[in-house]
C-alpha cells in the first residue's frame, strides 16, 4: 500500500508521537508498504538522525512564523495534491496535524481518500479546554476511522474510536531480555520520562526525599525538560547523594534491564517496564490522569497506582520489602508488541 502519515511534529525530535510513528513505520516498510511522512520542518536544536527514516519519503513543510508566512505555508500545501492523489491511505497523527495541514485534509476529502486518525494523548493541562474538546469531536466526526491511545480519551474528549491501543515494545530488541531480581546491594529506582509538570516528576522526587529505607537505594532519572535545572538545584540543595540526573537516553531497554523499580506513568514506559518484569510505580495528580491509568484494565495487576506523595512513599517501601506476585508476564508481552499495534492499523484501514 501507498501510505502517507501526517504528523504535528517532526519525527526526528523526541516524544511519544514520534516514537509511535517510528516503531510502526519500521514494520510498515518491512511489510513492503510505500511510506511518505509529511511533517513540520525540523528544528536544529532537537534534530536527530534516526535510522528508521531510511525507506521513508520525508516531506518537511515550514509552518511559518508570521501571519504572512503562515498563510503562504498553508497555500503551498496545495502543491502536494499529487502526493495525496497517489496515496491509498492518508493517516493523521493527533488532531494537531489536521490543524497544521488543513489544506491537505481538504484535498483528501475532495479526492475521497481513506482518511484515518490516531488521537495520541492529552495536552498536559487539567481540565481540558472546552475548545480543545470541541475541536477533537469535530475532527473525529469528519474522519470515520479513528484510534484512541487509551480508553480515557473517549471519556474525556467524547471521541468515539473504532480501535483503542496503548502502544508496544520492540520484540527484536527484547528477545534476549534478562529478568533481574532485587538481590544486589543497591536497589535501583529509575524514572523515565519528560521533566515536566504532567509527568509527576515533582511528586516522585518529593517522596524520595522522605524515603529512608534500611538498605541502599538510588534513583536514576532519565529525561529532559523545562524542570531540569530547578529539580537539579533542589536535589543539590538537599544534600541527597543517591539521586542522579542522566538526561535523555535512547537505550531504554538497557536501562530497564539494570533497574529494580521503575517510576513512570507513560504508556510506553509502563509497557517496556512490564516486559522486563520490573516493579512499576505510577503517579497521578488529577482525575484525567487517574482515568488514564485506571481505565487500562490489562495493566492493573502490573503497576502500583498512587494519587499522593504519601501513597508514593508507601509504594517505595513496598517495592523494596514486598515480594513480587506471580504474574503472567508472557501474556502481557504477547499482547503489547508493536507488530500487534500495526495489525490494528491494518484492521482500521480495511
Amino acid at each position: 500500500m501507498k501510505i502517507t502519515q501526517i504528523l504535528p511534529v517532526n519525527p526526528t525530535s523526541y516524544g511519544g508521537v514520534q516514537r509511535h510513528f517510528s516503531e510502526i513505520s519500521k514494520i510498515f516498510i518491512s511489510d513492503g508498504n510505500s511510506l511518505t511522512c509529511i511533517c513540520p520542518l525540523s528544528s536544529n536544536e532537537t534534530s536527530l538522525k534516526p535510522n528508521f527514516l531510511s525507506g521513508i519519503k520525508l516531506i518537511e513543510i515550514d509552518q511559518g512564523k508570521t501571519l504572512v508566512t503562515k498563510i503562504i505555508s498553508k497555500l503551498c500545501q496545495f502543491l502536494f495534491f499529487k502526493t495525496m492523489y497517489d496515496s491509498e491511505i492518508v493517516h493523521f497523527h493527533d488532531y494537531g496535524s489536521v490543524l497544521k495541514f488543513f489544506p491537505l485534509f481538504i484535498i483528501c476529502l475532495i479526492l475521497n481518500r481513506k482518511l484515518s486518525i490516531t488521537f495520541h494523548g492529552w495536552e498536559g493541562k487539567f481540565p481540558p479546554q472546552k475548545k480543545t474538546i470541541l475541536m477533537r469531536r469535530i475532527i473525529n466526526s469528519s474522519i470515520s476511522r479513528s484510534i484512541n491511545v487509551g480508553d480515557y480519551i473517549e471519556k474525556w474528549y467524547k471521541t468515539n474510536p473504532k480501535i483503542v491501543i496503548y502502544g508496544g515494545y520492540d520484540c527484536n530488541k527484547s528477545k534476549n531480555y534478562k529478568v533481574k531480581q532485587i538481590s544486589s546491594s543497591i536497589i535501583k529506582f529509575v524514572f523515565i520520562g519528560r521533566l515536566e509538570e504532567d509527568t509527576g516528576i515533582r511528586a516522585y522526587l518529593e517522596s524520595w526525599l522522605n524515603f529512608n529505607p534500611d538498605t541502599d537505594c538510588e534513583l536514576n532519572i532519565y529525561g529532559n525538560g523545562s524542570l531540569n535545572l530547578e529539580l537539579t538545584r533542589k536535589i543539590n540543595a538537599s544534600k541527597v547523594t543517591n539521586v542522579h540526573f542522566h538526561g535523555w537516553t535512547s537505550e531504554i531497554e538497557l536501562i530497564l534491564q539494570g533497574a529494580d523499580v521503575v517510576l513512570t506513568s507513560g504508556y510506553l514506559s509502563v509497557i517496556e517496564s512490564v516486559v522486563f518484569e520490573k516493579k512499576v510505580v505510577s503517579y497521578y495528580d488529577n482525575e484525567l490522569k487517574e482515568d488514564y491509568l485506571k481505565l487500562w484494565i490489562d495493566a492493573q495487576n502490573y503497576i502500583t497506582l498512587c494519587g499522593s506523595t504519601h501513597e508514593l512513599l508507601d509504594a517505595y517501601y513496598h517495592s523494596v520489602y514486598k515480594k513480587s506476585s506471580d504474574l503472567d508476564f508472557e501474556k502481557f508481552r504477547n499482547k503489547y508488541s508493536w507488530r500487534n499495534v500495526v495489525e490494528k492499523y491494518y484492521d482500521l484501514w480495511k
